[in-house]
């Protein structure tokens, strides 16, 4: 959801900036005439009257701390992704002693990166 960047933007020029969570506004759904002018009104009159279901938004900090964790969780994904291409080159490649081998990203010193292996471009995958 990128509410935040709408938040962040506009809250330095407002005094309160309110979320509402659009499905559970059920009085401008109901509405038969439906435009912009209507609908401001509508939310004006049920944010006097303390009616809004405000919707929740993390603080930054914890927007912060949610892009670092959905960042580690891509890159081991990634990392397990190429890990899984470089054993299937190698399967296909006859090559069963140094498959074992290729999972060890971690000690280049024991795997297979001083060995050549001719890779085809169908190999190397897209």
């Amino acid at each position: 959801m990128n509410t935040h960047l709408y938040v962040d933007a506009v809250e330095p020029l407002v005094a309160r900036v309110v979320l509402v969570h659009p499905q559970r506004v059920k009085a401008i759904a109901s509405t038969k005439l439906k435009n912009d002018r209507v609908d401001s009104a509508t939310l004006a009159h049920l944010l006097r009257a303390h009616l809004l279901p405000a919707a929740w938004e993390a603080d930054r900090a914890a927007r912060e701390l949610r892009q670092e964790v959905r960042l580690r969780v891509a890159l081991g994904q990634q990392r397990a992704r190429s890990k899984n291409q470089v054993h299937a080159v190698l399967h296909q490649q006859g090559r069963r002693a140094l498959v074992r081998l290729a999972v060890e990203f971690e000690r280049p010193s024991e795997t297979f990166w001083g060995v050549p292996i001719a890779l085809t471009p169908h190999d190397a995958g897209p």
